[in-house]
This record gives C-alpha cells, structure tokens and sequence, in this order.
C-alpha cells in the first residue's frame, strides 16, 4: 500500500478490505476508521458509504454519542437503507434524549417505505417519543437562557446538542461555540458537533477547520469521516456553482 501511495495511484479495493478485516481482528478500531476513510476518499459510493459506517459501529463499547454521529452521517451520505437503520438510529435517537430526531427518523422511513406503518416496535417507539420531543421543544428556550448565566459550558453544550437534533444547525453553531468558551466540556465533542453543524449550515471551510482540530481519542474517528464528508460536498458544491459565484448548500 505504501507503494501504491508514494506512487499517487489508488490502492485496489480489495486492499483495503483486507487491512480493515485485520484491524477489525486486532481490535484496532482507530485504524478500521482511518483506512475505512481512506477507503471512502477513492471509493466513495453510497453502498460503500454504509458498509463502511455498519462496520464502524460493530466496535464493542462504543460510546452512543459517537454512535448516534455516525448514524447521522449515515443519513447525510444517503446510506440509510433498511428497516434496522432506521429503526436502530431512532431507537439511539431517542435513548440519548433526542426525541425530535427520533420522530423525524421514524418519518423518513416510513416515507422511504422501510418502516411499516403498523410495525410494532416502531409505533412503541413513537409512543414515547412524541411527547417527550413535544416536552423538550417547549423547555429549550428557557434552557438556552439557563445556559448564557452558567459558569461552564455542560448547559450550552445540552441546549446545542438539541438545536442539532431538530436540524437548527445554526442556533446549534452558536451554543456550540458558548459551550467551548465557557469550558468543562469535551472539547473533541464540542468541536465535532460544531464543525458538522457549521457544515449542514453551508460553511465547509469553517466545519472542516472545527472537525480538524479533533485528532484523538473516541471522537477522532467519527470527525475524520465527518470531515471527509464536507470536503466532498464542498466539491460537489463548487462544481455546480455559476462562475465568479460562492458554492453554497442546498
């Protein structure tokens, strides 16, 4: 493989599977990411895409929040593809505390045909989701107000980590960016969620630049790849740009 890169050619697909069924052997989850991301850079289809992401999270242990990021890339790439996606990602949705996201998972798969209507589990699901998503909207106002007079930053962080979850990316930019200068937080959290929520808000620069400054521990891997994301879409972006005009967002 290092010869292959030396040399600026692409490194045959069945190489890298390869490497990452040995790293998965080892236990060596950062290397299944980092070489699943290279992986992506070449072969970067959808069907890649969510193979790449299911294995990603067979990591034992892996922490939901982290877990919950992936399925949301998942859903940004467009990977999401059966019943146990959907119904995965909106049962972690809603076990983390974001109800809303949850409902809005479980809506997209029933518009995409994946989850039944009359599927038991997921209307179960929805039961308790619903009024909870309901509880939380009403309360984040006074949350966000709470979180301006804390002495840290675990509030702002709270109230971002919900505007995010309701795709309000940039109210989410702002307490992401309150929750790092108030500090006691994880600032690898912090600084994954802003970069994506800067991203989903149109500036790639800016969540590329947030989504570099993670190069450690649990979080390096899910921001790698979100990372990877942006610069793709922005490429997308620039491309279908008028001349002399700025590459935004759909």
């Amino acid at each position: 493989m290092a010869t292959y890169r030396t040399a600026g050619k692409p490194i045959p697909a069945p190489w890298y599977d390869k490497a990452i069924s040995l790293a998965m052997q080892g236990g060596d989850w950062a290397a299944v990411s980092q070489l699943y991301g290279e992986r992506l850079s070449v072969y970067p289809s959808t069907p890649n895409w969510r193979s790449a992401l299911a294995n990603i999270m067979d990591e034992p242990k892996l922490d939901p929040q982290v877990q919950l990021d992936l399925f949301r890339l998942q859903a940004a790439v467009g990977a999401l593809a059966s019943e146990r996606d959907y119904q995965n990602y909106a049962t972690l949705a809603n076990g983390a505390g974001a109800s809303a996201e949850a409902q809005t998972v479980i809506a997209a798969g029933r518009a995409a045909g994946k989850l039944p209507v009359a599927q038991p589990a997921t209307a179960k699901l929805l039961l308790t989701a619903a009024p909870k998503a309901k509880k939380d909207i009403a309360a984040l106002p006074a949350l966000a107000k709470k979180a301006g007079a804390a002495k840290d930053g675990a509030a702002a962080l709270a109230v971002a980590d919900s505007y995010y979850s309701m795709a309000q990316y940039p109210q989410a930019v702002e307490y992401y960016r309150m929750a790092a200068s108030k500090g006691g937080v994880d600032a690898a959290r912090v600084n994954t969620r802003l970069g994506i929520a800067l991203a989903r808000s149109g500036d790639y620069a800016g969540g590329g630049q947030a989504l570099a400054q993670v190069t450690g521990g649990a979080w390096s891997g899910v921001a790698g790849l979100w990372r990877l994301w942006v610069g793709q879409r922005a490429g997308q972006s620039a491309a279908v740009a008028p001349a002399g005009a700025s590459a935004t967002a759909s």
